[in-house]
């Protein structure tokens, strides 16, 4: 026959192909090694051989699941430059010096988010990774709330992810505290003088805020599914950790298993956990789990967060507002029992899974997103919108406000939300919402922004424009020549 078959070939006939005529020891991820020692290894055997002999013969130097890894990605890789990048992201060592380096470097509130970017991007191109890799080893280090933005902005490349994390960085800074009411328990005792209207509502609504960051809602929702484009499970050793970053991660864990979110394994899965800087206590103690290898097989989800020029828009028309702040976000969604497993990570002590959507995981915020907008839509919701973890409620009176922050506590209490209270902000006129201020209908930048672009200084060279141009960027749109400054 003539006709062509799309026919995937199987392992067989692939290894076939190779020829093994040189003494090379074969690639065994089995027998732990060093995945950029054996390719440096591997081409100074052949360095009298072209690119194209390594790629058609590299079947017969893999063992075991490399081999079977290899055969799975077949039809993707045409280059030996794709098969190096193939083979480094699946196999490098968690345990190698530098890669621990980058892992630990992590950047805190004030440090010069310039010279993070070049102390790290110089440890991870010691590993000869792929650009996707590096974006994600440059963010593993960022405050958890930043790593979150920065997924939904999505760089291509390190000099955009510059440009894009110093636009966000002057975004954060611009935000108010929300810090200004205590817990349910001690209104009494809050920092900020509360209305008697707020303080009534809170009290009748006692149950919607959260008492700990253990104590979270589950939202009344279909189990979500966690879907990947291989059934292959991605499995990795623990990273090492210091003894007093041991007992933290132990301690975090016996308080997810009394809540109830978490439940020891047997999964085939497994992913590394690690702690972050965390702002508000000063210290590190977020505890991360690094899925990046399992977020290279996990699908898409298209959801988008809403347009912020038209969020801006729709709060210009309010008088009154009010950000209520979601408790532990997304552990509010319920994983579905088939995915579990998909979601097992691994300490020192023990392998656990997640009942509940966890932080770090590629699709978790188009479904954190996709399912609060859908519960305010159910309701015919059109004085509140969400955005991340906050849902913000406006209204243009004082009266109206107080009816929709009920309405809005009453929908919580049917959905089972809970409200962290010491970050939520009731019935302000003016409120800070992604760098702008929002008053009596006005939209215009947060002063702060706006005093720090004053005392700018002209670039000199390329990594001073980059800062620059991620300065003025947060306001781009109120340039008049801002076109042609980014062609500068």
């Amino acid at each position: 026959m003539n006709g062509k078959t799309n026919d995937k070939p199987d392992e067989s006939c692939i290894v076939m192909r190779a020829t093994n005529s040189i003494n090379i020891t074969p690639f065994d991820p089995n027998n732990s090694v060093n995945v950029n020692s054996w390719l440096k290894y591997f081409n100074d055997k052949c360095q009298d051989l072209d690119d194209k002999w390594k790629l058609s013969n590299i079947t017969a130097y893999l063992k075991n699941s490399s081999l079977t890894e290899y055969v799975n990605s077949y039809d993707t890789i045409k280059t030996w430059e794709e098969f190096v990048s193939f083979l480094t992201e699946r196999y490098i060592s968690p345990n190698l010096v530098n890669l621990s380096d980058f892992t630990l470097k992590s950047f805190k509130e004030g440090d010069d988010i310039t010279l993070y970017f070049q102390e790290k991007l110089k440890i991870i191109r010691q590993l000869n990774l792929s650009t996707s890799m590096i974006l994600e080893g440059l963010s593993d280090g960022l405050p958890v709330n930043l790593r979150t933005l920065l997924a939904i902005n999505s760089p291509n490349n390190p000099t955009e992810w510059l440009i894009t994390v110093t636009k966000l960085i002057k975004i954060q800074k611009s935000e108010t505290t929300k810090d200004q009411v205590k817990p349910p328990q001690s209104v009494t005792e809050n920092k900020c003088e509360l209305r008697k209207e707020v303080t009534d509502i809170i009290k009748n609504f006692d149950s919607v805020f959260s008492k700990d960051k253990y104590d979270v809602g589950a939202l009344r929702v279909e189990p979500q599914r966690i879907v990947l484009n291989s059934d292959l499970p991605v499995s990795l050793r623990p990273y090492r950790t210091s003894p007093v970053e041991e007992q933290e991660i132990k301690s975090q864990v016996e308080k997810l298993l009394q809540a109830g979110l978490i439940k020891e394994s047997n999964s085939p899965y497994s992913s590394p956990v690690t702690l972050a800087f965390k702002r508000d206590e000063g210290k590190k103690t977020q505890l991360c789990i690094d899925f990046r290898k399992l977020n290279a097989l996990c699908k898409s989800d298209s959801e988008s967060l809403p347009l912020m020029d038209s969020l801006l828009d729709e709060l210009s028309k309010a008088k009154i507002f009010s950000s209520l702040y979601l408790a532990s976000g997304y552990w509010h969604v319920p994983i579905h029992p088939k995915d579990t497993e998909k979601l097992a990570f691994c300490t020192n002590f023990g392998l656990y899974e997640c009942f509940r959507l966890p932080f770090g995981i590629k699709v978790a915020p188009a479904i954190f997103n996709r399912l609060i907008r859908r519960i305010l839509t159910k309701y015919k919701i059109d004085f509140a919108c969400n955005y991340y973890d906050d849902i913000i409620v406006y209204s243009s009176s004082e009266l109206k406000h107080w009816k929709h922050l009920k309405t809005i506590f009453e929908i919580c209490e049917k959905e089972n939300i809970k409200l962290k209270l010491s970050k939520c902000v009731f019935a302000q006129t003016k409120i800070s919402f992604l760098g702008y201020e929002i008053e009596q209908g006005q939209v215009s930048p947060n002063n702060a922004n706006i005093e720090t672009m004053k005392k700018l200084q002209l670039p000199t060279n390329v990594k001073e424009l980059q800062r620059f141009l991620g300065s003025v960027n947060v306001y781009n749109k109120l340039f008049l020549n801002m076109l042609n400054l980014d062609t500068l």
